[in-house]
């Protein structure tokens, strides 16, 4: 019926929330170590692009939730 399929729907998306925060968390932690390994005023390409990941997880996270 649609409320089971709702339901379904809903357990899915919590699910998917809960791996793009945890891969939000594995991105936030390696930017953490890349910006510990680099100079005092260089970033790294790599970094910037971590961020950009990060954006990107928590504006899906984001969506999801207000589902």
């Amino acid at each position: 019926n649609g409320k089971s399929q709702k339901d379904a729907i809903a357990k899915q998306e919590h699910e998917h929330a809960l791996k793009d925060a945890e891969d939000l968390v594995a991105v936030a932690q390696q930017l953490r170590d890349e910006l510990q390994k680099s100079g005092d005023y260089v970033v790294s390409m790599s970094s910037v692009k971590k961020t950009e990941e990060i954006e990107r997880l928590a504006r899906r996270i984001r969506g999801r939730l207000k589902q």
